[in-house]
């Protein structure tokens, strides 16, 4: 069994692609809207709310949007193995 000689802790930043964002406004319109797609072009071709009761109602709704496009940060545990590689503590 290889010996652990120490254990770092480190904060590692997140950020999730275009199209990981796109799949979570999804999710995140579905559960609070019912509807996928929470936003409609107006008569000037400019992106509205399609159901602004909502939002205005339910400021969860849109704070979860600018949620999912912060990056944040994990904080893992990693061990030095003595044969100098590094093993993620789970």
């Amino acid at each position: 069994m290889t010996k652990i000689l120490h254990t770092f802790t480190k904060s590692i930043p997140i950020e999730i692609s275009e199209e990981e964002k796109r799949e979570g406004r999804r999710l995140l319109n579905l559960h609070y809207a019912g509807d996928e797609e929470c936003n409609v072009y107006d008569g000037n071709n400019k992106l509205v709310a399609k159901y602004p009761e909502i939002e205005k109602s339910n400021p969860k709704f849109k704070e979860s949007h600018y949620n999912l496009c912060r990056g944040f940060y994990v904080t893992v545990k990693l061990n030095l193995m003595e044969d100098g590689s590094f093993k993620l503590v789970e």
